[in-house]
């Protein structure tokens, strides 16, 4: 999960550990492309923005490289103009997801729906 503001990083770390998932917190986009390499996710959570380097660059940077462009991404973000959207998925995001248009429950479901779909592809 990559996510530069600490309350939302919590809380979703939190809400996907009860659920039974490993999580990675990153803060920054900076170190996403190291930290799945390292990792080996089965899924990348993605906030759209943040400072220094913004989810649409890290999206393409994972997507540029074919040790990182086989995990699925998904944006999970409060930006919800349609324009996001199709900018996130034409350049690789596998879903976008606005926070506030999403419960816990539904998130979850969601990212599991995605891991099962990338694990029937490995």
């Amino acid at each position: 999960m990559v996510e530069d503001d600490p309350t939302e990083s919590r809380l979703y770390k939190t809400l996907f550990i009860k659920e039974g998932f490993e999580v990675m917190a990153i803060e920054n986009g900076q170190d996403c492309r190291q930290s799945a390499l390292d990792f080996k996710p089965d899924v990348i959570l993605l906030d759209v923005m943040m400072p220094k380097t913004n989810g649409f660059e890290v999206l393409d940077i994972l997507k540029f490289h074919p040790e990182t462009q086989i995990y699925p991404v998904i944006m999970l973000t409060n930006l919800s103009d349609q324009h996001f959207v199709d900018e996130a998925l034409s350049h690789g995001a596998t879903k976008f997801i606005v926070k506030s248009n999403i419960d816990n429950k539904n998130l979850i479901q969601t990212v599991r729906d995605v891991i099962g779909a990338y694990a029937s592809q490995k």
